[in-house]
């Protein structure tokens, strides 16, 4: 059965953060995932979840400033005592919440580095950052990101960040596979490449492309792409991370009210036979 996480950074974003954790429990969801905020005061949110008894099924670490453009600093050796203190405070919210995956985004092209440098600067925080996520029970994940709405971004494609999960090799790295990002980078057939990288994929998030709205809005073929993850077996959340065409109620349609915890793709109302 397939399960369903809702992205509370993307979902009613015109509502305050912890009104948001309530309308995804009101939605029919068990779980949540979400960015890191800077505005949030962390012990409200852990108490939020607590309350409405909601999983986490992943978070982000803190990324910088995204409003402007930026999509983590990892890459960047003069924010490195920086990104190991938000890496350290996004594994100490992991513990609190119950979550064991959080997603480090590496960061556009500096601009004043080589690439390789850049890289040696991710694999040095990555590996500084191992031990004390095999402490908290986590994972590091790995987001490749499409340089439509990122340029610059280290991993713009599924085999750059594979190459780089092969340069460390950790079991502890995993890859966050969006349909959107990758969709737009490599084709519509994503279940194809996710039954090809399957071993390597811990997180699987989605959005319809071109316009990053809901599952039945674009060009993936969506109940070709459930089927196969029912065909692997993926028992992991999969992360409603897309921009509702309307309204977040009239989006969730194709997603049946009463099986947003455990559904069959079979029972996935999509309108348009994708």
């Amino acid at each position: 059965m397939l399960k369903f996480a809702a992205n509370v950074s993307i979902l009613w974003r015109e509502r305050p953060f912890l009104e948001r954790l309530a309308l995804a429990r009101s939605a029919g969801f068990d779980a949540v995932e979400f960015w890191w905020h800077t505005d949030w005061h962390a012990d409200a949110v852990v108490r939020e979840l607590h309350d409405l008894e909601l999983k986490v099924a992943l978070h982000n670490m803190h990324a910088g400033n995204m409003a402007a453009g930026e999509r983590g600093f990892a890459n960047d050796p003069a924010r490195q005592d920086e990104w190991r203190d938000a890496f350290q405070a996004a594994a100490e919210l992991s513990q609190k919440v119950g979550n064991t995956r959080i997603n480090c985004l590496a960061g556009r092209d500096l601009g004043t580095l080589s690439g390789d440098a850049q890289l040696a600067c991710v694999e040095d925080n990555y590996r500084w950052a191992l031990p004390l996520a095999e402490k908290h029970g986590v994972s590091i994940y790995l987001e490749p990101l499409n340089t439509f709405d990122s340029p610059g971004y280290l991993w713009p494609s599924t085999e750059s960040a594979l190459s780089f999960m092969r340069r460390i090799d950790s079991p502890r790295l995993r890859l966050q596979y969006d349909t959107y990002h990758m969709g737009r980078m490599e084709g519509v057939d994503v279940a194809s490449v996710v039954r090809a990288q399957f071993a390597q994929i811990g997180h699987i998030q989605v959005a319809d492309i071109p316009d990053r709205h809901e599952p039945g809005t674009g060009q993936i073929d969506w109940r070709g792409f459930f089927g196969t993850l029912e065909d692997l077996k993926y028992d992991g959340y999969i992360g409603l991370e897309y921009v509702a065409a309307t309204t977040v109620e009239e989006s969730l349609k194709w997603l049946p009210a009463g099986k947003r915890n455990a559904c069959a793709a079979a029972d996935l109302q999509l309108a348009t036979g994708k």
